[in-house]
């Protein structure tokens, strides 16, 4: 392309056809990296006027390019013919410059041999010019100090008389001058006790300079102070001027402070904050003037001033919460309420009290960092400031985790769910119970963040961990009594599961006795505590959800606590100077003071919390098992208790008469009649009806039962999966009741065959499926005697082999072939 302006004038050259070719033609276009000759020659063909042939405009423009192509061909070809001839030129240009470089790299050789020998040969003379130099440089030296000390003596002589009058600036700065005397003249004997005179001198201008700087200070006399703040700073007494100015500020600091007791504030905690206000008020008006009166020394002495005063204020400070604290404590057990409520409010106001007062000193430490950033205080300082003001409360984050975990417990002690004589109402106090406390260990969580910044994390955990595990046993508890109201047995490993092991029921003796005949009649059947024993069901999946819930919540929590205190750690590791005061740790400077003088702990808690973006981390490690351990309690609970009608019904079945019964002999031709199935198993198989309805109506009575979709599969489900787990049981126990028949009269035989019979029927109702055992041992009971063998030959892979044994052993059958 940059050959494009001279093959252009070569193509004008070549007469009007050529400039009517360029104006046509753009050879810019053609050097582009993207052209594309179709759409050039589109382009091209719009640009045709209207009235022309397009094949004669095409043929023109195809000529037109041929022409332009031969004379940029001809242009190129005189270019290339002129470089080629100018190739031959530039090769000896080259071999000049190269031979011009090859002599003056031997010049430069010549002279550095030169100036080698040079050296070689002035070696000694310059070592001499050297030594008459350092002694040049001793003589004028020695000058100088016989000076100093002529001087020194004349300033020695007139001292006094300088310190007789009343310059304050010449006695300064005839102290200097005598100072420096004194550090060039050494220990020459004639001045051994002038530094002991100089430093008593500084110490009588120290004396003379205090109580005008003092004055200044209270009157705010700026030009006095800042003249006096010279003479102190000259002298080396920058600390005399730092120990005045506090004194002369800390005056009304303090009264700020002592107006506590003349206010009209309720508590301490709600008088705190208007003294942090006046004292950052109070600090931004003397950081103006400071920085005009004091411009290199005000940010070391405002940030000295606020160090004297909370080190003054410290321990009233903590006696002050310490008394609010107990104060709140103490107010609760006086009102009247229960014992546990009013330890609970308590606790809990006293908690409250101390977050409050922790919130007014971090909004405290907040202004307080702002204003001296603005004055250009270090980071160090800044540091040493802030820790002071949270110092108060370091011995509660110490121990915070026992702090948390009593105030829990008191809380979760103060919800009362203990077993009443209203069982719903247990229930329903239960129920209430789970969210209140999820919301109390969420509560927890923000307290702590809000009162150690997180650092105490690790405790937290333990707190809720034990608090959960303790909530989790005071509900087993209950539910422990809930078996007892419902006269069930206890659990396995209890007293009663050794009596359950010998074959015997957790009904008293005098009502097995009671029933061994006469069926059921007499037994609490438990049918009336069904509804209630279902409504502990959703107590259970309340527990695990809400648990689940509050996990997910604590680990998204920790994770981002994480991020921060990972920062925090980072500032700690990289030892970056700007400490405190780094960009990064902007709002985390409460935990960076406690983490600053522990980096173990830092690194510990960062270690911990990157654990929970790991999916097998459980923040509450014992109390998550335990409350599934509760859920499979409270199963166990409603699974006895649906079962407890059919346990009373079914009771001693095996061991009743009329299995053995037989046809009385009689002289008449009487018909016979089908039996028909008896009390006890209508009674099981109606209620086994009435359960899909109770158990849809759990889900209707807790306000569920508006739902659409998952969530109705969801309760359809339930209702289905304990349906079924109560239709298997009772196949079971009633098997296991038949089978310990001993003999079975054909007539015993029917009547088992029809109780069966109208039980397979309800389970068709119901939907369920009949397990094989039941329907063995009613195929058994209905088939006659003499062909029982046939029927176990040709139903055999269907039966249950151990049922058809036993049944024929019942009937005194021979075991058939094959079974």
């Amino acid at each position: 392309p940059l050959c494009w302006p001279r093959l252009l004038s070569g193509a004008r050259a070549r007469g009007s056809l050529q400039e009517s070719t360029m104006s046509v033609v753009d050879l810019a276009t053609f050097s582009e990296k993207d052209f594309d000759a179709k759409a050039w020659v589109n382009g091209a063909c719009t640009s045709k006027p209207a009235e022309e042939n397009l094949e004669k405009y095409l043929a023109e423009l195809e000529m037109k390019l041929q022409l332009l192509a031969e004379d940029i061909a001809v242009s190129l070809e005189d270019h290339s013919t002129q470089a080629l001839q100018r190739v031959p030129r530039a090769l000896g240009e080259v071999a000049r410059v190269k031979a011009d470089g090859e002599s003056m790299q031997g010049a430069v050789n010549g002279l550095l041999q030169k100036l080698m020998e040079a050296q070689a040969s002035s070696q000694n003379s310059v070592q001499l010019l050297s030594e008459v130099d350092a002694v040049k440089r001793r003589l004028e030296s020695a000058k100088e100090t016989m000076g100093e000390a002529s001087g020194l003596a004349e300033l020695m002589e007139s001292v006094e008389d300088v310190f007789a009058g009343t310059d304050l600036k010449l006695m300064a700065s005839t102290l200097v001058r005598m100072r420096r005397g004194l550090k060039v003249v050494g220990s020459v004997p004639e001045f051994n006790n002038g530094r002991e005179r100089v430093a008593a001198l500084e110490d009588r201008l120290e004396s003379v300079v205090g109580p005008a700087l003092a004055e200044a200070l209270g009157s705010h006399d700026a030009s006095k102070a800042q003249e006096l703040c010279d003479i102190l700073v000259a002298i080396g007494r920058y600390s005399a001027l730092e120990k005045q100015y506090i004194v002369s500020r800390m005056k009304p600091l303090a009264g700020l402070w002592e107006q506590y007791e003349a206010s009209e504030f309720e508590s301490f905690v709600d008088w705190l904050p208007s003294f942090y206000d006046a004292a950052i008020l109070h600090l931004q008006q003397e950081a103006r003037w400071c920085v005009s009166v004091f411009p290199e020394h005000h940010s070391q002495m405002l940030v000295q001033l606020m160090n004297s005063l909370l080190e003054r204020t410290q321990d009233s400070y903590v006696k002050r919460l310490h008394d609010t604290l107990a104060e709140a404590q103490a107010s609760a057990f006086q009102e009247e309420v229960d014992t546990s409520e009013a330890a609970a409010i308590a606790s809990g106001g006293s908690l409250l009290a101390l977050l409050a007062a922790h919130a007014a000193a971090s909004t405290f430490t907040r202004g307080l960092k702002e204003v001296l950033t603005g004055i250009g205080a270090q980071g160090e300082a800044v540091q040493k400031v802030l820790a002071r003001a949270f110092a108060p409360f370091e011995q509660h984050k110490a121990k915070y985790g026992e702090v948390e975990r009593r105030q829990l417990a008191t809380e979760v002690a103060a919800i009362d769910f203990s077993m009443g004589p209203d069982l719903d109402d247990t229930i329903h106090r239960m129920s209430v119970a789970v969210p209140g406390v999820a919301s109390l260990l969420e509560v927890a969580v923000d307290r702590c963040i809000a009162f150690t910044s997180g650092t105490e994390v690790e405790a937290l955990l333990s707190a809720l961990d034990q608090v959960v595990l303790q909530f989790v046993a005071a509900l087993s508890g209950v539910l422990a009594q809930m078996r007892t109201h419902f006269r069930l047995a206890p659990e396995p490993n209890s007293q009663a599961a050794s009596a359950a092991e010998e074959g015997e029921d957790a009904v008293p003796k005098e009502e097995r006795d009671a029933n061994d005949e006469g069926g059921a009649s007499g037994v609490e059947d438990g049918s009336e505590h069904v509804q209630s024993a279902l409504q502990l069901l959703s107590i259970s999946g309340g527990l695990l959800a809400q648990l689940g819930s509050f996990e997910a919540t604590l680990r998204n929590t920790l994770i981002e606590l994480g991020t921060r205190l990972a920062t925090v750690h980072r500032v700690l590791e990289s030892g970056d100077e700007a400490g405190i005061l780094s960009a990064s740790i902007a709002g985390l400077e409460a935990a960076y003071i406690r983490l600053h003088p522990n980096p173990d702990k830092a690194r510990r808690l960062v270690a911990l919390l990157e654990q929970a973006s790991d999916a097998r981390f459980h923040a509450l490690p014992r109390a998550t098992p335990r409350a599934a351990s509760f859920q499979d309690d409270i199963h166990t609970l409603v699974y006895d208790v649906l079962m407890s009608k059919v346990r009373a019904h079914v009771h001693n079945l095996g061991s009743r008469a009329h299995w053995s019964a037989t046809d009385s002999s009689t002289t008449f031709d009487l018909p016979s009649f089908s039996a028909y199935p008896q009390e006890y198993v209508t009674t099981v198989g109606e209620y086994l009806l009435t359960l899909p309805q109770q158990l849809e109506s759990l889900s209707a009575g807790s306000g569920q039962d508006n739902r659409e979709g998952d969530e109705a599969d969801d309760v359809a489900f339930f209702a289905s999966s304990w349906l079924t787990k109560v239709a298997l049981g009772t196949a079971e126990m009633y098997l296991e009741q038949l089978l310990r028949i001993e003999t079975l009269s054909d007539k015993g035989a029917q009547q088992a065959a029809a109780d069966l019979e109208y039980l397979c029927n309800v389970y068709a109702a119901l939907g369920e499926t009949v397990p094989t055992p039941l329907i063995t041992f009613m195929q058994c009971s209905v088939t006659m005697r003499d062909a029982f063998t046939d029927m176990v030959k040709a139903e055999g892979p269907a039966l249950d082999s151990k049922v058809v044994d036993k049944v024929a052993k019942m009937r005194g059958i021979v075991s058939a072939p094959g079974v």
